[in-house]
C-alpha cells in the first residue's frame, strides 16, 4: 500500500496524515530523518515569527498551566533525544558498519560523524554499555523519567567493575530513589551505595 500525504489543513487532517506515515514500515534512518524535519520545522517556523524586528510576536502562553505544560513537552523531548542518541550508537554498533566507515569503535565514528567532546562521547558509550545490560534503566530513559545527569551518574557506577553486580541486580532501587529525590541528594545516595 502506498500513501500519498499533502499538506494537512487542519489538526484531523495532520493526526491522519501522520497515521499513514507511520503505517509504511520503514528502516531506522527513514524515522529519523522524519524527526529530524519534524523538529527544524519546529525551529524554522518559531525562527520566522521571532525574525522581524517591526512586529512583536506577542506572548507565546496565555495562562499559567500552558507554559508548564509546555515546559514539561520541552524536557521530554530533551530527555528522549538523549536516549535516541545512546539507541542510534548502539544500532550502529550492532550494524557492524563502523569499520566500514575506516573506524576502530563507533565512539570513533560518532567522533569523526558528529565532531563531540572527548567527554561527551564518554558519556555516550558508557550509557550505551548501561543500556544494554540494564534494560529497567533504559525503559526509564525511554520514558523520560531519567535526566542526562541521572544517566552519566548512573553509566558511572555501572562501569565500576566492583559493585556492576550487584548495580544490575538494584536498578529499581536507583530509580526509585532518582524519582524521589532532587538530583544532588540524589548523587549524594548513589555515591554513598558506591562506597559501601
Amino acid at each position: 500500500m502506498t500513501a500519498t500525504i499533502t499538506s494537512p489543513q487542519s489538526d484531523a487532517d495532520l493526526l491522519v496524515a501522520m497515521r499513514l506515515r507511520c503505517a509504511q514500515p520503514v528502516g531506522r534512518l527513514q524515522e529519523l530523518r522524519w524527526l529530524s524535519t519534524d523538529v527544524q520545522q519546529f525551529l524554522d517556523n518559531d525562527m520566522a515569527d521571532t525574525a522581524s524586528d517591526d512586529e512583536p510576536v506577542g506572548r507565546r502562553f496565555t495562562n499559567a498551566d500552558d507554559a508548564v505544560e509546555a515546559l514539561q513537552i520541552a524536557e521530554f523531548l530533551r530527555r528522549s533525544a538523549d536516549a535516541i542518541t545512546v539507541q542510534v550508537m548502539d544500532d550502529v554498533a550492532d550494524s557492524y558498519v563502523v569499520d566500514e566507515h575506516g573506524h576502530a569503535s563507533v565512539r570513533a565514528m560518532y567522533d569523526a560523524a558528529t565532531s563531540q567532546s572527548s567527554r561527551d562521547l564518554y558519556g555516550l558509550e558508557q550509557v550505551r554499555k548501561m543500556f544494554r545490560k540494564c534494560p529497567d534503566i533504559k525503559a526509564a530513559a525511554y520514558n523520560a523519567d531519567l535526566s542526562w545527569e541521572h544517566l552519566r551518574l548512573l553509566a558511572r557506577v555501572y562501569a565500576n567493575r566492583r559493585v556492576r553486580s550487584a548495580f544490575i541486580d538494584q536498578q529499581g532501587w536507583f530509580l526509585r530513589k532518582a524519582g524521589r529525590f532532587d538530583f544532588r541528594r540524589f548523587e549524594i545516595l548513589v555515591n554513598r551505595w558506591e562506597e559501601v
